[in-house]
């Protein structure tokens, strides 16, 4: 995996994601080296003959549940932010709740 600094998240507003039942949050703090990432693990993949997924309209977010209710796109009074410092390869048992770490990489560029 290429080497990417630290990148600071900053999400500003909730929603439901896409149609779907997934209520997250999002924002463009961070968004820039979020897609950088996005681009590098896609074309690593590509390169390895594995199918990969880099699309224009990626957006970063974060899934805080699933409910059938569809909450509009709404600013938060205070963002949710942090600072990544790893990267985690994760195996996500679908309908089980259950995800295995299979390796990370700390984010050190």
């Amino acid at each position: 995996m290429a080497e990417s600094a630290p990148i600071a998240i900053d999400f500003d507003h909730i929603m439901s994601f896409r149609h779907s039942e997934a209520l997250v949050l999002y924002g463009e703090g961070g968004l820039k080296a979020l897609t950088r990432l996005h681009v590098q693990l896609g074309l690593g993949m590509h390169n390895l003959g594995l199918p990969h997924n880099i699309k224009r309209d990626f957006t970063p977010h974060m899934t805080l549940l699933y409910d059938r209710k569809i909450v509009p796109s709404t600013a938060l009074n205070k963002s949710v932010s942090w600072t990544a410092s790893e990267f985690l390869l994760i195996e996500s048992l679908i309908g089980e709740t259950e995800h295995r770490i299979i390796d990370r990489w700390p984010l050190l560029g």
